[in-house]
């Protein structure tokens, strides 16, 4: 599992091992850590975000984009 971390949104990224394209997102604890089970994982909600600042979807959409490079 290829992981990203964003410490600009504090989270950790990942795509779903079934659907490449399906981002998903566990916090960034305070001291760093997160978990490495994928069950622990939630699918981005990209319509949920639209309502965000510009910043958070930009910053989605080049995890994803890094990632699905990654993975390739």
């Amino acid at each position: 599992m290829v992981l990203l971390i964003s410490e600009k949104l504090g989270s950790v990224y990942t795509l779903d091992p079934d659907d490449n394209d399906v981002l998903c997102f566990t916090p960034l604890n305070k001291d760093n850590t997160y978990s490495s089970n994928f069950e622990d994982y939630d699918e981005i909600d990209w319509l949920s975000i639209a309502g965000e600042e510009e910043y958070i979807g930009i910053e989605l959409n080049r995890i994803h984009s890094l990632l699905k490079g990654e993975l390739k």
